[in-house]
């Protein structure tokens, strides 16, 4: 869940059962970091892995009741961050991983919802960072990252990669600006503005 909604392992723990709204595909955060409320986004696939998860817990004997907690002991009681941690390196340690946190779910989130295409104004909000600067740089892109991000989605890039399956035989840039060098159509050809 954690991977598809880029919620802090603390928020996930305090989820209620009356937190998932099925029908708008969110969950409420109440008293999140710095004390503020928010929706997360959650896919169908993480609904579906959810939905699985409530039916095989379900059959505990404490039930499910709207004031249930979703992650939760065996006894019904909300399951602690270190013993989250623990279940959590144990399955670590299963994999072959010799380090692994939860905050490593939040970071993979979010560098993989930018890869994927999101928006990083959509990326600020649905974590809940106050400052779109918080997320830059929780992302801790490297430049080659940010140098292909940017090629693949720069509006000068598409534009001449349009331009290339049209007339490829014609400078990409064939614009006025003071001082600039232009580009001519035969390799090696150039004009100073």
């Amino acid at each position: 869940m954690l991977l598809d909604t880029g919620m802090r392992i603390e928020e996930a723990l305090r989820l209620g059962l009356k937190d998932i709204q099925w029908a708008g595909s969110r969950l409420w955060i109440s008293d999140a970091k710095w004390g503020s409320d928010r929706h997360a986004p959650i896919s169908a696939e993480g609904r579906r892995i959810i939905k699985r998860f409530q039916f095989e817990t379900a059959r505990q004997p404490y039930g499910d009741t709207p004031e249930s907690f979703l992650f939760r002991t065996r006894k019904g009681t909300p399951l602690s961050y270190r013993n989250s941690l623990r279940d959590l390196k144990k399955v670590g340690d299963h994999l072959g991983s010799s380090w692994v946190g939860w905050h490593t779910f939040r970071r993979t989130f979010a560098t993989l919802y930018l890869r994927r295409g999101g928006k990083l104004t959509d990326l600020q909000r649905i974590p809940g960072h106050e400052d779109v600067r918080t997320t830059l740089i929780y992302l801790g892109l490297e430049i080659d990252e940010i140098v292909r991000i940017h090629d693949d989605h720069s509006p000068l890039s598409a534009a001449a990669k349009r331009h290339q399956k049209s007339a490829p035989d014609y400078p990409v840039c064939d614009f006025y600006v003071p001082g600039a060098v232009v580009l001519g159509s035969s390799p090696g050809s150039f004009r100073q503005w």
